[in-house]
């Protein structure tokens, strides 16, 4: 007699998925069940722009090339013994002995004290001011007198102007400049002793600060949008940055003819140092995301990130600009484990490098970068940082390097959740299977377990989790300096 078989099981189809092309970058903005899976709920010091995890962002020591004539070979910057890097400026100052231009970089150093560098010459040459200034000093280049000069001041030590060979001598009557820049060749200028005036000195003399219609004077800001952060000259024109909303002040060269205009108000503080010049726009950081001002209207970037802003002060976040990018040192709460610098106490976590016009973000976590300045010189350009390092402020320079000062980075690229399209339903994840040249940790997790399997460099790898859940998340981390992962497929059963 023949029975049929009711033992017999209900086959099992799988389906292979290309998980993630992991160009789409970071997304805190929105639940990560809503999440597609091209998006990384957090992700760091990878770079992801062509859709590949690469070498992202690192920090090497500050070298600038040896000479003119050998560009190749270059030197480490040296501080005297004791003394640590807190910023750096350059200064150009024509030598009238030899006839020629040269370039000096400046250092603001731990003891209070300037210090001028000479470079792209066979012999370092090192002189310490005879000033010392409480703060981080504000600095601008000018042609005074028939002569190169630096413009140093802080609100504290007042105004000091330096030529490159005598002693830098103080200008007693200046105000107390929180912010500074020339326009016009005057010199405009922030006061800490009022917050609602703008300052502004003798035509073709900044050292002039006297009042009168033929000389210096001041505005005063007649509303409530708060005190007058800094100044910036730009198109044409001069912008007051208030802690909530943007000015224009036209400001040719008759002050009869200075006017101010209104032109944009927030409810978000603006945070002083990060405002930027940036090619066709001025840069800045409110305490709800990045914007661009563009002389008329301001934007703010959709970054995906902006709630990651709002959850921390950043009063002492600072921003350069180089090589077509806004480069942005502030904290960050990323909202999961503490990584790096983020175990103590520190003053910024994240360096942001956002690309202007694409939007391209990428993130260098962990390290507590105090300052970022670009130098730039008759023959070179950097990225130049001050960062706490183990105990101390180390100078450096920004490359795509991954790694900071000879350790790798770790690198994160955290997958959000996903019931691949069935959220009611099991899935069984059979397989993984991806292109690295490194070493790599793939992190899996389901809403009950995490399995971790550790990948050899080569060219493919398949690992075969046989997990059953309803949602995966698959992670990719990365202790190597340089990295390459590339197109993670995933087959799965839904059952």
């Amino acid at each position: 007699m023949y029975y049929d078989d009711k033992t017999k099981k209900k086959s099992v189809s799988y389906r292979m998925y290309n998980y993630a092309s992991f160009a789409n970058g970071i997304n805190t903005d929105y639940d990560e069940k809503l999440l597609p899976v091209k998006y990384a709920t957090s992700t760091y010091n990878y770079c992801y722009q062509n859709g590949a995890l690469k070498t992202g962002l690192g920090i090497e020591d500050l070298r600038l090339s040896y000479s003119f004539d050998d560009r190749a070979l270059t030197k480490k910057i040296e501080l005297p013994a004791g003394v640590e890097a807190l910023a750096t400026y350059t200064f150009t100052c024509y030598d009238s002995t030899y006839g020629v231009p040269f370039d000096m970089l400046m250092v603001y150093g731990s003891d209070k004290g300037m210090y001028a560098y000479t470079i792209y010459t066979s012999v370092a040459n090192v002189v310490k001011l005879e000033v010392s200034f409480s703060s981080i000093p504000m600095v601008a280049n000018y042609h005074l007198d028939g002569k190169d000069c630096l413009i140093m001041a802080t609100e504290e030590d007042g105004m000091y102007i330096w030529d490159g060979l005598s002693s830098a001598k103080k200008v007693d009557d200046a105000p107390n400049i929180t912010s500074m820049c020339i326009h016009y060749e005057r010199m405009f200028a922030t006061s800490g002793g009022d917050c609602r005036t703008i300052y502004f000195s003798d035509d073709l003399d900044p050292t002039n600060w006297s009042y009168s219609l033929t000389e210096g004077g001041f505005i005063n800001l007649m509303d409530e949008r708060g005190m007058s952060e800094k100044i910036v000259s730009f198109n044409d024109s001069l912008y007051i940055f208030r802690e909530y909303g943007i000015d224009r002040l036209v400001a040719y060269a008759d002050q009869n003819d200075f006017q101010i205009i209104p032109l944009f108000t927030s409810s978000n503080r603006i945070y002083t140092d990060t405002i930027k010049v940036c090619g066709d726009r001025i840069m800045f950081l409110a305490s709800d995301g990045i914007y661009y001002f563009s002389g008329l209207s301001t934007q703010k970037y959709n970054l995906n990130i902006n709630s990651l802003f709002e959850k921390k002060y950043n009063d002492n976040a600072k921003a350069s600009y180089y090589n077509g990018k806004y480069y942005l040192a502030c904290r960050l709460d990323m909202d999961d484990d503490l990584v790096g610098c983020e175990l103590g106490e520190y003053t910024n976590n994240i360096l942001l490098e956002l690309d202007i016009k694409s939007g391209y973000l990428n993130i260098l976590r962990g390290y507590d970068i105090v300052n970022v300045q670009t130098v730039n010189t008759k023959i070179e350009s950097k990225l130049v940082v001050c960062v706490r390092h183990d105990g101390h402020y180390r100078l450096g320079q920004v490359s795509k390097c991954g790694n900071v000062f000879g350790v790798a980075t770790t690198k994160v690229w955290k997958s959000p959740m996903s019931s691949f399209g069935y959220s009611m339903r099991y899935k069984l994840l059979k397989s993984i299977t991806l292109s690295s040249i490194n070493n790599v940790e793939i992190c899996v997790r389901t809403e009950d377990v995490v399995r971790k399997y550790s990948i050899p460099a080569g060219a493919v790898h398949t690992i075969i989790p046989n997990l059953k859940a309803k949602e995966f998340a698959i992670d990719f981390v990365s202790n190597d300096i340089d990295v390459n992962i590339s197109n993670p497929q995933v087959e799965v059963a839904i059952l």
